[in-house]
């Protein structure tokens, strides 16, 4: 009646349920507790009748390998150290909290007991939504750094929202009062009046919830929102980072279209991805709805691959560490195709690394960032290719390519 996955060999750092069929289990306990990686990837779908606990490690799952709990499941709240990274789904008439995160962030999703028997899908994704600069009064801004995909799948049963922050330095929250939530509407942001609960702390490390004051009849995007400028700056709109061979030096730029609270940035530098050192300190411009670009140098005394990434510092200190790339002088980087473009029926994606980067995840959303597509492989070293199913209406469409270390450039399909 239990499964328990508790692995501890560093020698085997991802289980993975596989097979075919479905996985039909009545109580399923997470606690991988081994030191270099607690991820348990799903390469099946999962139904569960009864309790997730969700103690030690990250479950990873996808659209088509869902984790899905049937109507009378429950679930533990998760924590930082295990949360479900991807997508999950819950059956039925009772309230629900969602244990969602991504990238090493936990952040939950919950719903109020559904007007009617039905099941929500959710997801919670670690950057910014593809849109966030379409608003409707009153809201003035939206998160720049989180969203969340909450779908209601089967029947029709309508819920208040609730999202949680675990940290309000990390989410870009500091005032209660004015803290609301959005929804995109296809076009915009458009609110959906809330208020945090009573325990909530908008300050520092705080943690909180606001929910909804009245149930929501629509769903998709969720996110945090803000109805007054200079409050809850829900902070930096990162546009660009990207690593140029120049030389014998590294150029290093990047972007931003808003900065609040920002105090400075600074680049680090790897040679395996996992152990880092601080580089060139960079102080940042000044704060507001403004672009601002910067640029570093860093000389470099071989060819061998190197990786960067930018961290961004708060006024109180607070980091948030953005994307990384990579790239070997002299030699071919890491590159990612995409053909034919626009396509029809199927779609090519070429990837050629310099290293390995272990498990990955090769996604296509739309507009709205909901999954159509999603494969999870190895990101071997050399030259992969992958042909992708495009069994989706004409449109425009985003191919998203990333593992625990690397997340490629965003790239356009147009699908015809």
């Amino acid at each position: 009646s239990l499964l328990q996955l508790n692995g501890t060999s560093a020698s085997t750092p991802t289980q993975y349920l596989s097979g075919t069929g479905t996985y039909s289990l009545n109580d399923l306990t997470i606690n991988n507790t081994h030191t270099l990686s607690q991820s348990i990837v799903l390469n099946a779908p999962l139904y569960l009748t009864n309790d997730l606990t969700l103690t030690s490690g990250i479950v990873s799952t996808t659209s088509t390998n869902i984790l899905a709990l049937e109507t009378n499941a429950t679930s533990t709240s998760g924590s930082a150290s295990s949360y479900i990274s991807g997508p999950m789904s819950k059956a039925g008439t009772a309230a629900f909290t969602f244990p969602v995160g991504k990238g090493g962030r936990w952040r939950r999703i919950g719903i109020s007991a559904p007007s009617s028997s039905s099941t929500f899908r959710a997801e919670y994704f670690n950057t910014a939504y593809t849109n966030t600069s379409s608003v409707n009064a009153p809201i003035t801004d939206v998160s720049k750094l989180e969203y969340w995909q909450l779908d209601r799948t089967v029947g029709t049963g309508n819920a208040s929202v609730s999202l949680y922050w675990e940290s309000a330095n990390a989410s870009g929250i500091d005032n209660c009062a004015d803290l609301t939530i959005v929804r995109f509407n296809g076009t915009g942001w458009d609110e959906r009046a809330a208020t945090t609960t009573t325990s909530s702390s908008c300050s520092g490390t705080g943690t909180g919830i606001v929910t909804t004051t009245a149930v929501v009849t629509a769903f998709s995007p969720f996110t945090f929102g803000s109805k007054s400028t200079g409050v809850n700056p829900l902070p930096i709109e990162l546009i660009d980072f990207d690593a140029e061979c120049v030389g014998t030096n590294v150029k290093l730029t990047w972007a931003s279209a808003s900065e609040v609270n920002n105090d400075y940035y600074y680049i680090q530098r790897s040679a395996d991805a996992k152990d880092w050192v601080d580089l060139e300190k960079v102080v940042a411009a000044t704060n507001g709805s403004h672009f601002n670009t910067y640029e570093v140098s860093d000389e470099l005394n071989s060819n061998e691959q190197h990786y960067y990434r930018l961290v961004q510092v708060d006024k109180d200190k607070t980091k948030t560490i953005f994307e990384t790339v990579s790239l070997e002088c002299g030699k071919e980087t890491d590159k990612l195709g995409v053909y034919p473009n626009p396509a029809s029926g199927t779609v090519h994606v070429k990837l050629n690394f310099g290293t390995s980067y272990g498990a990955g995840t090769i996604r296509i959303t739309d507009n709205l960032g909901k999954t159509c597509y999603e494969k999870q492989i190895v990101f071997a070293k050399g030259v992969q290719v992958f042909t992708l199913p495009l069994n989706i209406v004409p449109g425009l469409y985003l191919l998203v390519v990333e593992s625990g270390v690397l997340r490629l450039p965003v790239q356009k399909i147009i699908v015809k």
